[in-house]
């Protein structure tokens, strides 16, 4: 059944008409979200293994100004220079959140079209999340990617804001999901079968 509803969300990545009930929609998540979260790891931790690298090269070539310090089950590496900057590599990190959101969103798109269409809404309503998505990503490259000395509050505010919207609107999309389709033809087709797969 997961093979099949894996299938068949694949084999309808464009098909943007029509209905889906909730076995097929939710069946096609179980099978694709745990990628898309292990893509989001493996960028994560790729950034915070490269940025230890980085310190790990540092400490060896300053011991006056760090210390490695190894123990049973620990590894810590303590860096006394201020003008010293571990941070990670912001673009990377957003430039890969981004690119996994996109092959989220072209993974998605059809099916929550789908699913909106059972619900009897149209399918437009899934797109707001996917454009509040890529505003907020793209603030925060441009801002945390090029901090300057005094950063501005009311941007932090802005991005902030403009994150809780997203967020909130893809609560709503799920929500609406989630819900059971409209019981009777509607205007985007027949009901489907109840597994639809």
């Amino acid at each position: 059944m997961l093979v099949s509803a894996l299938k068949y969300g694949l084999a309808n990545l464009t098909r943007f008409s029509g209905r889906d009930g909730q076995a097929p929609f939710w069946l096609y998540v179980l099978m694709t979200f745990p990628l898309i979260f292990c893509a989001v790891a493996a960028v994560m931790f790729s950034e915070i293994a490269s940025a230890m690298e980085r310190a790990q090269e540092f400490a060896q070539a300053n011991p006056d100004k760090a210390t490695i310090t190894r123990g049973p089950g620990s590894y810590r590496i303590s860096i006394n220079d201020p003008a010293y900057d571990m941070g990670l590599d912001t673009n990377f990190l957003f430039g890969g959140m981004l690119l996994i959101g996109a092959v989220a969103i072209i993974l998605y798109a059809a099916a929550v079209c789908r699913r909106l269409h059972d619900r009897g809404y149209r399918g437009w309503w899934g797109v707001v999340p996917a454009v509040l998505f890529f505003a907020s990503g793209g603030s925060m490259a441009s801002v945390f990617g090029a901090l300057p000395a005094e950063p501005d509050p009311a941007t932090f505010f802005a991005i902030w804001l403009l994150t809780m919207t997203y967020n909130v609107s893809l609560i709503v999309l799920v929500i609406q999901c989630a819900l059971p389709g409209k019981p009777e033809a509607n205007r985007f087709g027949e009901v489907p079968p109840k597994t639809g797969i």
